[in-house]
């Protein structure tokens, strides 16, 4: 069986490359990204920045290069740990990575278009990706603790994930809270929404990996 395939250079540049890339987003709009960091404890940035909904302003865009590029180490680090799918490289994760979470965004805008219902899944897809580029800011030293420490027990490995899945479920809990009479109100089409978009791409993930 062929070990999976896994390049510290290569991973720590890419690491190096998304530290960098925050850098960049802090200098280009240090008002906006001071902001961004107390996304987690009051709404600010999102009442502020979601008035004129831009999903790939170039703030957006740099942090979701800096995002898919963080999963991607993440993922590859994870796959050379237990071995999940074997002689993949760390390139071939990545194009999977943007390719997954591109589609989806797009698949939602085109739901949107179809509900005639663009302008609210914007909304909905801003406050989304807002909270999913914040996870970041934990990936980032989760990977560089992965990676670097190879006698690191598998348990805490396992609670580092717990960790990060715990905080992504409850930003999403907060993106619903605040659309909640309107989930209340389509509730039907909410759970439609929820298995198609959120629950099935995860699943049919977890089912090609495993």
């Amino acid at each position: 069986m062929l070990r999976p395939i896994l390049n510290n250079d290569v991973l720590t540049l890419v690491l190096v490359s998304i530290v960098g890339l925050l850098a960049i987003v802090s200098l280009l709009n240090v008002k906006r990204f001071s902001s961004y960091l107390s996304i987690l404890i009051n709404s600010t940035y999102l009442s502020t920045y979601s008035k004129d909904v831009k999903l790939f302003d170039r703030f957006n865009f740099l942090l979701f290069i800096a995002f898919t590029l963080s999963i991607s180490v993440l993922l590859a680090v994870l796959n050379y740990k237990f071995g999940f799918i074997q002689n993949v490289e760390w390139f071939d994760i990545l194009i999977g990575v943007v390719l997954f979470f591109g589609l989806k965004i797009v698949i939602e805008l085109i739901l949107g278009k179809l509900l005639e219902s663009y302008q609210f899944f914007k909304y909905v897809l801003f406050r989304k990706l807002s909270y999913n580029f914040f996870l970041i800011f934990l990936i980032v030293p989760l990977s560089g603790l992965f990676l670097y420490n190879g006698a690191l027990p598998n348990n805490v490995i396992y609670y580092g994930i717990i960790l990060l899945l715990t905080l992504y479920v409850f930003m999403y809990f907060i993106v619903i809270r605040f659309y909640l009479d309107v989930v209340k109100q389509y509730l039907f089409y909410f759970i439609l929404y929820l298995c198609a978009l959120e629950i099935a791409p995860c699943l049919i993930l977890y089912k090609f990996v495993l």
